[in-house]
């Protein structure tokens, strides 16, 4: 039998529930989909650029244009990078200090190695489907705890350098 809460916390994962007192800690694991998503659209905007690039051989004029807007296009997409490149280190710290192995590798597959589709997910870590949902709704306290626990290293970190 389903724990109603359990229940309730897939629904409000699914239609994207507000008022769930676990949507910040969702939303912080989702970030490296974010990221990963908006270094793609930069790379796609570079490609572009870089093909257009080519149409403008002899005017030299939209040929300039095109060259600023492919270095504006890659200074965005490298500052992308690092962002993305923090995040997923960021994200990788916090299910790393988690202690049930199933529930780091539940998590890591879905928010690090990006895998949406819980099928895969449960086959991988050989559990059923609603067991693996189950698993990773049970982890998304602990993920809170441990990221209100790093807040507070960081303050206290803070407050000891001044």
């Amino acid at each position: 039998m389903l724990d109603p809460k359990e229940v309730r916390a897939v629904i409000d994962d699914v239609v994207g529930n507000t008022k769930d007192p676990l949507r910040l800690t969702r939303d912080f694991l989702k970030q490296v989909e974010e990221e990963h998503k908006r270094v793609r659209q930069l790379e796609k905007k570079l490609a572009g650029l870089e093909a257009e690039k080519e149409k403008y051989g002899g005017n030299w004029a939209a040929a300039v244009s095109v060259l600023e807007q492919i270095e504006e296009a890659q200074s965005l997409t490298d500052q992308a990078k690092r962002k993305y490149a923090a995040v997923v280190r960021e994200t990788e710290d916090v299910i790393s200090r988690i202690g049930d192995e199933g529930q780091r590798r539940i998590l890591s597959m879905r928010y690090i190695e990006l895998i949406s589709d819980w099928q895969s997910i449960a086959d991988e870590v050989k559990l059923s489907k609603a067991a693996a949902r189950r698993m990773h709704t049970a982890a998304l306290p602990v993920v809170k705890e441990i990221i209100e626990q790093i807040e507070a290293e960081k303050k206290a970190d803070r407050k000891s350098v001044v």
